[in-house]
């Protein structure tokens, strides 16, 4: 779609799918990587055991956070490639094997697997350091500043959410308990869908309302 849009040659429509496109794609990722953390949880206290859980709860909350920074670079980097700039990217995995193959190394050989976790959140932070710069300001003509206010605000709603009600979790079971998380992810995800319908823009809100104005009308059609 980005490709086609580019190829019509009319910079406003895709500036306009870019802009859909980008906040549909934090929209739904967050709860996606939100599961990393959560659900990833009670997947490992169900195949090892409570302790290797709440060992592990940490490296996949940096793997979430990680996980999404990169998600939130797709449809960036998608529209690099449909104005033929795949430059920009190749640049920036390039200088990742100089810049953050040796960290990944040494981290993980320090620290293990927190190491680890925490080489992958250095990764997602330098590929939008990087890349989202350039992109800005090859691709859209801007600065990096609107990603950066529309990727933090999905973030720091996110904690807010989900933070919460996994402490609450935690409080109540003195850990890792299975019920409590599974329950804290469906609050989390139903508050972040609510309160997330705030931060998306105008575009991707038009489109939804296009899309659900005839199934409404066709429910008071079948109440009439």
């Amino acid at each position: 779609a980005l490709s086609v849009g580019v190829a019509s040659g009319n910079r406003e429509a895709w500036h306009a799918l870019y802009h859909k496109l980008q906040d549909f794609c934090c929209y739904v990722y967050i709860p996606i990587t939100a599961a990393v953390a959560m659900i990833g949880t009670v997947i490992i206290h169900l195949v090892f055991s409570r302790e290797v859980a709440q060992l592990m709860m940490f490296p996949l909350i940096l793997l979430s956070a990680a996980q999404f920074l990169l998600g939130a670079l797709y449809v960036p980097s998608w529209l690099s490639y449909a104005l033929n700039r795949p430059d920009i990217s190749l640049r920036a995995n390039l200088w990742a094997l100089v810049v953050v193959v040796p960290l990944t190394i040494l981290l993980t050989y320090q620290w293990g697997i927190i190491g680890a976790a925490v080489s992958g959140v250095l990764y997602a932070v330098y590929q939008s350091s990087y890349f989202i710069p350039r992109f800005s300001a090859v691709c859209l003509g801007t600065g990096a500043w609107e990603w950066v206010r529309t990727t933090g605000m999905f973030m720091l709603l996110a904690a807010a959410t989900y933070g919460p009600a996994w402490f609450i979790a935690g409080m109540v079971s003195e850990g890792v308990n299975i019920v409590g998380l599974i329950i804290a992810y469906i609050v989390g995800s139903l508050l972040f869908a609510i309160f997330g319908w705030l931060i998306v823009g105008d575009e991707l809100k038009t489109v939804f309302r296009q899309l659900v104005a005839p199934m409404i009308a066709r429910m008071k059609g079948a109440a009439g």
